[in-house]
C-alpha cells in the first residue's frame, strides 16, 4: 500500500555505483600518453543524484563506499551537493576505480579497478535499513542502472529497492548504461537475461544509441520504436534514446518524436547522459503526468537536452552540473534547439 504523502516531499532516490573517476588533466590526451591525471567523484546514479539537487529537487543516494580515502570523498561530495547521505554505507571493501579519458575525436575510453568494488557490496538488508526510515510514496523516482545489476549482493539490493517501489507506485527509472567491461561474461543473452527483468519494470527507460544496437541489433529510429512499443504496453510512460549532440528519441503512450539537441561548444561529454536522466527525472518528481501529453513532454525533453548539453561546456561530471537558475538562463536566450 502506498505511504502516506501527506507530510512527504517527492524526492529522487539514486541507487548504485559511486566511484572516482581518474581522467587526464589536458582536453584530448589519452590514457597511455603519460598526461597528469585528476581525480574526480563519479559513478552514473551518483552524478544523477547531485545533477537533481542542483536543479532544486530532493535528493538521496543509496550505495555503498569503501572505508577509505576515496570513500571519504564521496560521500562528502555528494553531502555538499545537497544529496541526503543517509542511506550510504561503508564497506571493508576499496571504492572502485574508473579511468576515463575523452580522444580528440570525442571517443571515450574507459579502464575499471576494483572489481567487484565496494558499490557492489550494498545489500537488501541495507535497502530495508534506509526504507525503514524513509518508505517510498507515489510521487517518488527510484533511478538505478545497469552497473548495479552485475554483482549478487547489488543485484539483490537492486530487486529489493525496485520492489519496493512498484509496491509504493513509486516511478522506476532505468538508465541501461552498458558498461561491458565490468561484466565477467559479457554475452548478450546473458546480459539481456540481468538487463530485462528491472527494463520493464521501469517507468523511465533511457538508453544510448549503442545500447539500442546492443538490445536489438539495429540502431535506426524504427528499431527504438519497436523496443520502446515493447516496454510501453507494460510500465513504461516513456523511452528515450539518446543520441548525443542531436537530441534524443522518445516514445510515450502519446506519441513519439525526435527532440533536437541544443548546439554548445562541448569540452567534456563525461556525465552528459547522467544529467539528461536527472533532468527527466526531475520532471517527473514536478508532474508525474508530464508524460501523458505531446506539449509537455516535448518541453521536458528539451530542458533535459539543454542540461545535457550545458554540462559538456565544462570538465568532469558532477563538476560540470549547472544550477537550475543557470539552465533557465540558458534556455531562455536559446528557445527551442
Amino acid at each position: 500500500m502506498p505511504h502516506d504523502t501527506a507530510s512527504h516531499h517527492p524526492s529522487l532516490v539514486a541507487l548504485g555505483e559511486a566511484l572516482v573517476d581518474i581522467s587526464p588533466l589536458t582536453h584530448g590526451a589519452t590514457l597511455d600518453d603519460g598526461s597528469p591525471l585528476h581525480p574526480a567523484p563519479g559513478g552514473a546514479p551518483a552524478n544523477v543524484a547531485v545533477a537533481a539537487a542542483k536543479l532544486g529537487a530532493r535528493s538521496s543516494f543509496l550505495g555503498a563506499v569503501g572505508d577509505d580515502p576515496f570513500g571519504r570523498l564521496l560521500r562528502r561530495t555528494l553531502g555538499r551537493h545537497g544529496v541526503d547521505v543517509t542511506g550510504v554505507v561503508t564497506v571493508p571493501v576499496p571504492t572502485a576505480v574508473a579511468f576515463v579519458a575523452i580522444t580528440a575525436g570525442g571517443e571515450r575510453e574507459f579502464m575499471f579497478y576494483g572489481r567487484p568494488g565496494a558499490h557492489d557490496h550494498l545489500s537488501a538488508a541495507d535497502v530495508d535499513a534506509f526504507l525503514a526510515a524513509r518508505p517510498f510514496t507515489t510521487g517518488d523516482v527510484l533511478h538505478l542502472g545497469s552497473n548495479c545489476l552485475i554483482h549478487g549482493h547489488a543485484r539483490d539490493a537492486s530487486h529489493r529497492a525496485v520492489d519496493a517501489a512498484i509496491r509504493a507506485g513509486t516511478a522506476v527509472s532505468f538508465d541501461v548504461n552498458l558498461r561491458l567491461a565490468l561484466w565477467e561474461r559479457p554475452v548478450v543473452a546473458e546480459v539481456r537475461a540481468v538487463i530485462e527483468p528491472i527494463l520493464h519494470a521501469a517507468r523511465l527507460v533511457k538508453l544510448s544509441l549503442d545500447e539500442l544496437e546492443y538490445l536489438t541489433g539495429g540502431r535506426s529510429q524504427t528499431d527504438a520504436q519497436s523496443l520502446a512499443n515493447d516496454l510501453i504496453r507494460g510500465n513504461a510512460a516513456l523511452v528515450c534514446v539518446t543520441l548525443g549532440a542531436a537530441g534524443t528519441w522518445y516514445v510515450t503512450r502519446s506519441g513519439a518524436g525526435h527532440v533536437p539537441g541544443y548546439a554548445v561548444a562541448a569540452r567534456d561529454t563525461t556525465g552528459a547522459g547522467d544529467a539528461f536522466a536527472a533532468a527527466v527525472a526531475v520532471a517527473t518528481l514536478r508532474d508525474p503526468e508530464v508524460w501523458s501529453a505531446p506539449d509537455p513532454t516535448v518541453d521536458a525533453l528539451r530542458r533535459a537536452c539543454a542540461y545535457a548539453a550545458l554540462s559538456t561546456t565544462q570538465p568532469g561530471a558532477i563538476p560540470s552540473y549547472p544550477s537550475r537558475e543557470t539552465l533557465a538562463g540558458f534556455m531562455a536566450t536559446h528557445g527551442p534547439p
